[in-house]
């Protein structure tokens, strides 16, 4: 099969890396307009890489795409793709651009990523609260500059108001928090700005969530915190689980025993050094074989969905307090 990978930063390479490895025989080629990082990509890769998505559509012929580029470049790339009968594989999209499209679309796959709803340790979460009437706490953050320190954050697309970075955070938590204690009921909301960072929009977000069956969560996001952070409690008078954001911290309250007892997920993980180790490559791998596996009849690993997310960004808008068009 051939894959054809559209944007080669670090998102781009990663899911080459991890395609490679996953099926060498696929036959992968690139679209970047840059031509330094195109090059690069192409030597560290052994890959053909064109400069543009018409160019490589025409002399590739792909049969799937993955689309790695900034979230507000998603839907004329899909668009086109579409129109060629290229299967999709998306990056998480930070705005609602083109869903009923995508939704009417029968000719071709269209796969949304929404990675952590892959890593089994939240997995475990999801299966031990489901939706039981809980409290739970919890607190994601990282200070900007130091996602992506090897490039200016204000000219990475966190940078934007439109995507900006708590955005982004809750395009990825919130999917897992409502798949693990159930649709939102109401939501209240304090932001602000707490940085000297070059941003016109907050850069943190507190809320207090209710859900539809009692469960109260306070969530925390921000590109403030100087120490990466994902600190998870959920807590009942029958269940006690703590995580903090990697596969071995996950524990959970013995109450026989009377102590907290590790809860084991992954017999190993990766990590990639350049990013905090609460991001694994094995949820990122366990998606791509859920597209690959959809792409030849079953769908029973895809995990969401293009109608679950325009709930999603329909909520962000509404904690933004915006309305996105």
């Amino acid at each position: 099969m051939r894959v054809l990978v559209i944007g080669l930063g670090s998102m781009g390479k990663r899911r080459i890396r991890l395609m490679q490895q996953y099926d060498p025989a696929l036959e992968i080629v690139g679209v970047d307009a840059d031509t330094a990082r195109a090059s690069e990509v192409a030597a560290q890769f052994s890959i053909t890489v064109f400069p543009s998505l018409e160019e490589a559509l025409t002399a590739a012929r792909p049969e799937a795409a993955f689309v790695c580029t900034s979230p507000l470049a998603h839907r004329p790339i899909i668009r086109s793709l579409i129109e060629q009968n290229v299967h999709v594989f998306s990056e998480l999209d930070l705005v609602d651009d083109g869903y009923p499209d995508y939704m009417a679309v029968q000719s071709v796959k269209l796969f949304l990523s929404s990675t952590f709803l892959y890593r089994r340790d939240i997995r475990w979460m999801i299966e031990q609260v489901e939706r039981k009437r809980t409290n739970y706490l919890y607190h994601t953050g990282q200070y900007l500059p130091d996602w992506h320190p090897w490039e200016d954050y204000r000219r990475f697309f966190v940078g934007d108001k439109r995507t900006n970075g708590c955005r982004e955070m809750l395009a990825i938590e919130l999917p897992w928090l409502v798949r693990c204690f159930g649709p939102i009921r109401h939501v209240t909301v304090l932001r602000d700005k707490l940085s000297t960072l070059e941003l016109d929009h907050p850069d943190n977000l507190m809320l207090q969530i209710q859900h539809e069956n009692g469960s109260k969560g306070q969530v925390t996001v921000d590109v403030v915190a100087r120490r990466p952070i994902r600190r998870m409690e959920i807590y009942n008078e029958m269940l006690q689980i703590d995580w903090d954001g990697t596969p071995d911290t996950l524990r959970q309250w013995d109450i026989a025993e009377k102590t907290m007892r590790d809860i084991p997920t992954y017999d190993s993980v990766v990590n990639d050094a350049r990013y905090c180790k609460s991001i694994i490559e094995n949820a990122y791998m366990d998606e791509i074989d859920a597209f690959f596996t959809w792409l030849k009849g079953d769908s029973g690993k895809v995990c969401y969905s293009y109608a679950e997310h325009q709930r999603i960004l329909s909520l962000i808008d509404e904690i933004e307090g915006i309305s996105i068009k």
